[in-house]
């Protein structure tokens, strides 16, 4: 190891090799930091590109066109006096699978029977994942209509249903809390 080199006025000089050293350093942090910044960022990108839950509903854009027709179908569903009533099983089977029954009675409380009824049913988590079903009579039980979509997240779903019996057409939907509270 060499020692500094004391200059005319006092200071200390250092030799070549600790200046070196010094430089090295230095430029060594610097580029460190830089290079940290851009595995940072491109972390940050990889991230932000590969998350397939993205919160955007499938063709929302035809869904906004088609608001006044929504409105218009809820409108005569109201007429109808049929009145709906969802229902969502806690507990999953081993597939992920939960009891989805929609029950459906007229405006005299009577069983709506022999109707074609549809959902569409999306956890907010993964909006993009939209599932699409048809509900089935259930024999012993008139007006009630079940399915077993596979519904594993937990947290708020939004269901919209549909039904058809000849000319009378109802639609509702409902936003449901599945499994833990929150």
């Amino acid at each position: 190891m060499t020692t500094p080199i004391a200059a005319d006025d006092g200071t200390r000089i250092l030799d070549a090799a600790a200046e070196t050293r010094a430089k090295l350093t230095w430029v060594s942090i610097v580029v460190g930091l830089l290079g940290l910044q851009v595995l940072l960022g491109g972390f940050s990108a990889y991230c932000a590109l590969s998350d397939t839950r993205d919160g955007v509903l499938p063709d929302y854009y035809r869904q906004g066109l088609d608001w006044d027709g929504k409105r218009a179908a809820t409108a005569a569903s109201a007429e109808t006096g049929w009145v709906a009533s969802l229902h969502v099983a806690g507990d999953t089977d081993i597939y992920g699978h939960r009891v989805v029954e929609l029950t459906l009675t007229d405006a005299a409380g009577s069983p709506v029977e022999g109707a074609s009824v549809s959902c569409e049913l999306f956890a907010h988590t993964e909006a993009s994942r939209l599932t699409t079903l048809d509900l089935a009579p259930v024999a012993d039980r008139p007006g009630v209509y079940v399915a077993t979509p596979e519904m594993r997240r937990h947290g708020l779903w939004t269901i919209a249903a549909g039904a058809n019996r000849g000319r009378e057409t109802f639609v509702g939907s409902w936003e449901h809390a599945v499994g833990r509270e929150i």
